[in-house]
C-alpha cells in the first residue's frame, strides 16, 4: 500500500490491518524526518550559539530543545505537505529540477507553518541578533531551510530512481569483491 492509498483503495480485505500498516508507515516516516530535521537543526543551533557567544549572547541553554520541538513540528508539516498534488507537479522533470522545486516549496510551507505556530502560541524566539538584522536573518533562514530540504528530496529522489532500498545498500552495505 502506498501513502496515497486508503484502506478502501488498497484492494486488501483486512481493512484493520491496512489501517494499522498505514499508521505504522506514517509514524515511521514522521520519526525518520523528525530525526533528520533534529540533527540538522541541532548542528545549526550549535553554529548559531557559537556565533552569538562571540557577541556576548549565551544561547546554548535551550538551543537543542528548541531544535527538537521545531523538528517535531516541521516533520508533521512535511509529512502532510509532501502528499499535496502541488508537490508532485515536477516529478516528471529531471531530478535536479524536481528536487529544487520541492525543496523551495517545502521551505516556504514549513516556514509559513512555523511562523503561524509561533504567532498562535506567542513564542518569544526573537533573539537580540534577530532584532538587529531581520533581513539577514530572514535570508539566512530561507537558505538553511532550502539546503536541508534539498538533501532530503535528493536522497528520496535517488532512492526512488535507483529502486527502494538500493541507495541505503550502496551507502551502508559492505562492497562485495567481483572476480
Amino acid at each position: 500500500m502506498t501513502l496515497n492509498e486508503t484502506p478502501d483503495t488498497a484492494g486488501e480485505t483486512g481493512s484493520k490491518s491496512t489501517k494499522k500498516e498505514l499508521l505504522l508507515h506514517e509514524l515511521k516516516e514522521i520519526f525518520a524526518i523528525m530525526i533528520y530535521l533534529w540533527v540538522s537543526l541541532s548542528l545549526l543551533s550549535t553554529i548559531k550559539s557559537l556565533v552569538l557567544v562571540q557577541q556576548g549572547i549565551n544561547d546554548f541553554a535551550d538551543g537543542y530543545q528548541v531544535a527538537a520541538v521545531l523538528a517535531l513540528g516541521a516533520a508533521k508539516v512535511v509529512v502532510l505537505a509532501q502528499n499535496l498534488k502541488l508537490m508532485k507537479a515536477w516529478d516528471s522533470r529531471p531530478l535536479i529540477w524536481a528536487v529544487l522545486y520541492k525543496s523551495t516549496l517545502m521551505a516556504l510551507i514549513v516556514d509559513g507553518a512555523l511562523k503561524l505556530e509561533e504567532k498562535l502560541f506567542h513564542h518569544n524566539t526573537a533573539s537580540q541578533a534577530a532584532a538587529a538584522h531581520p533581513i539577514v536573518l530572514l535570508i539566512t533562514h530561507q537558505v538553511v531551510l532550502l539546503s536541508i530540504f534539498v538533501v532530503l528530496f535528493l536522497v528520496r529522489g535517488l532512492d526512488r530512481e535507483l529502486g527502494p532500498g538500493r541507495l541505503s545498500r550502496l551507502i551502508f552495505s559492505a562492497k562485495t569483491q567481483k572476480i
